[in-house]
């Protein structure tokens, strides 16, 4: 996002650079006159093409900030009592806390974007089909619920600093062995 907005900046200032080049006298005298048509032209080409390339980038860092907002935060906190999601939203939350023995077991699963999703199995752990009302942190358990087959999904992508090596031997610590990070 913020690469096209440089681009589209970097298009902008090389057209109006080869435009000043082209427009001084000194230039002109010496310059054969296809060569002035195709510099201009050229320098067109960039300017329309660095707008159209910047635009297009601050529009998609607009959307992705609105959809940020618009979007329930949730956090998945693994502790040595087991798995605790919490979800909050315009005032509503959601909060539900399984123990590891109700954790089945662990898979990566990919995701939009390409990213890999940490994916925790826990049978008779469902949301409810959509009901009149239904909260937003409700209604994005029941997107994870779809997508990965579970609603206790955590992307590592977004996790600062993990460090995976830990995670697994503190997975297999606290589940017996039954959960643990898998090859990628």
């Amino acid at each position: 996002m913020a690469g096209k907005v440089l681009a589209g900046a970097l298009g902008l200032a090389g057209a109006l650079a080869l435009i000043a080049v082209l427009v001084d006298p000194g230039t002109v005298a010496v310059t054969p006159p296809v060569l002035q048509i195709g510099g201009a032209a050229l320098g067109v080409a960039m300017f329309v093409g660095g707008i159209i390339i910047g635009t297009d980038g601050v529009t998609d860092i607009l959307a992705a900030r609105r959809v940020k907002r618009l979007m329930p935060q949730k956090t998945i906190l693994l502790s040595a009592q087991g798995l605790r999601f919490t979800s909050a939203y315009h005032g509503q939350v959601l909060e539900i806390s399984v123990p590891w023995d109700e954790v089945e077991a662990c898979a990566f699963r990919s995701g939009l974007g390409g990213n890999e999703f940490l994916c925790f199995d826990v049978p008779g752990r469902r949301p409810t089909p959509p009901v009149p009302g239904e909260s937003a942190p409700e209604q994005m358990m029941r997107v994870d619920m779809y997508a990965f087959g579970t609603p206790f999904t955590v992307n590592l992508a977004k996790c600062q600093d993990v460090d995976t090596a830990h995670l697994d031997r503190e997975l297999r610590r606290w589940t017996n062995g039954r959960c643990y990070l898998p090859a990628r």
